[in-house]
């Protein structure tokens, strides 16, 4: 889906447009066929609306869109725009509206956390498709843009919307529950991504805790980490991989990278023995909030047992064969729990000798410091043979690692983010035959700087050695 130009299922009338947002300028089209935030891709009878983001303003590009035919949604007095207070509130606002008029009845599952919530959404809506048809945020946009532009992208005449909400600033999740009105809520955990902007993991909590601001009703109707004493919600139930004791537990029986089993208990429904194409504590914590959401939402044994058995692990989890060179790549984002994770997750593979490819965390402010000495401390309790970290706060995992008695001249440092052909020719000069590489940093380093020049060396070797042969 390309979020730039939306084109709804059923086109908006002049009439819905107004009546939303108000007064429309002379001349509009009496309906609206796209919803569109780049005015290079505008045509006639597209909404505009001028988002304004870190960089760039769309309201400088208002009279452009007009000039394609379009009518903009501004905060600024304009030719051809409709004037609003807050552009992003407005957009927001018309995305439920449509939602409310193409599927009226669809209940509404908003999934929000520090970590796991995007394979959360596609478990739940994996096996709410065994049940009806659903809608659900693609990729990971779960801002208060990607929101609305998902609610846009709904088919008519849905069962379910199940709806990603990520956040880093107080107030952005409570403007999204508000608009939602969700049916259930799912918070599945609070770590430490945005501690830098947020300063705490009390203040983190705080603000995932405004998913539930716009529900009629709590009670049983918010599933949360069971143990997380920072989520104090009137009537939360809580979800578990380890504690049968738990309101919802999904115990593994048996954990390897080709596969699991484990056993589905709760009030309501227990579903001994569930076997799944998925491997690691972390899936299968977001496995057990998308089966107890599945439960409240009135899916059988039948329709869980058959949405599980369709799931397949998170393409990171499945290692990628270049030349002698096994890439386990989870570069999309990281926070410390999912460094942790992902660590985890490599154990399980039967390859070895393994190494990691480690770079920067984003948005820990004070923390940044000690956060990256605890994954490099950490990485010594794991089976890496050698550490290659690149970044500016390469040397503070560094630093942790040796602290905790990872070899000195196992670990390659690369402090210079503008140099990142120096850790590919690190890892290409000292990395092992039939090696498996875990890969993690945030997406802000575009590692993929790295793993690029880095795939090329070794595809080049690969076809010498095969004209060697």
């Amino acid at each position: 889906m390309d979020i730039r130009r939306i084109v709804p299922e059923v086109p908006l009338a002049a009439e819905e447009v107004r009546r939303v947002l108000g007064d429309l300028p002379g001349g509009a089209p009496r309906m609206f066929r796209a919803i569109s935030t780049d005015s290079r891709l505008c045509h006639p009878g597209d909404l505009f609306f001028a988002l304004t983001g870190e960089r760039l303003s769309g309201e400088d590009f208002v009279a452009e869109a007009v000039g394609r035919g379009a009518v903009a949604v501004s905060a600024r007095k304009q030719d051809g725009a409709i004037l609003v207070r807050d552009v992003r509130a407005a957009l927001l606002a018309l995305a439920v509206y449509y939602k409310e008029q193409t599927s009226p009845a669809a209940r509404t599952v908003a999934v929000t956390g520090s970590y796991g919530k995007t394979t959360t959404k596609e478990f739940l809506a994996a096996i709410l498709s065994q049940y009806g048809k659903v809608a659900a945020t693609e990729g990971n946009f779960n801002n208060d843009i990607g929101v609305p532009l998902t609610l846009f992208s709904m088919g008519r005449d849905r069962d379910f919307a199940v709806i990603e909400a990520g956040m880093n600033r107080l107030g952005e999740l409570s403007a999204i529950s508000w608009a939602l009105r969700p049916d259930l809520a799912i918070i599945t955990g609070i770590g430490t991504a945005h501690i830098g902007r947020l300063g705490s993991r009390e203040m983190i909590a705080r603000a995932k805790t405004e998913i539930t601001d716009g529900m009629a009703e709590t009670v049983g109707k918010v599933l949360i980490p069971d143990g997380e004493s920072l989520l104090d919600i009137r009537g939360a139930r809580t979800v578990s991989v380890r504690n049968r004791g738990a309101d919802f537990s999904l115990v593994p029986t048996a954990l390897s990278a080709e596969g699991s089993r484990a056993d589905f208990l709760c009030d309501a429904l227990s579903l001994p023995a569930l076997s799944f194409s998925l491997s690691g504590i972390d899936a299968l914590e977001c496995l057990a909030f998308a089966i107890a959401a599945a439960v409240l939402l009135g899916c059988g044994a039948d329709e869980i047992r058959a949405g599980v058995a369709s799931l397949r692990s998170p393409i990171r989890r499945i290692p990628e064969k270049v030349g002698s060179l096994l890439l386990l790549r989870d570069d999309y984002n990281a926070s410390p729990e999912s460094v942790l994770a992902a660590y985890a997750a490599a154990d399980l593979r039967p390859e070895k000798p393994m190494s990691a490819l480690l770079g920067d965390m984003e948005e820990l402010g004070a923390m940044t410091e000690p956060l990256h000495r605890m994954i490099g401390a950490e990485a010594v309790r794991h089976s890496f043979h050698s550490l290659f970290l690149f970044g500016r706060f390469s040397p503070f995992i560094a630093a942790g690692a040796l602290q905790a008695g990872f070899p000195d001249e196992r670990i390659f440092v690369n402090t210079d983010p503008l140099d990142p052909e120096k850790t590919a020719r690190q890892i290409y000069a000292n990395i092992g035959e039939d090696e498996l590489l875990l890969c993690k940093a945030s997406h802000a380093l575009h590692l993929s700087r790295v793993i690029d020049p880095l795939v090329a060396y070794l595809q080049l070797q690969s076809r010498k050695d095969g004209c060697a042969r």
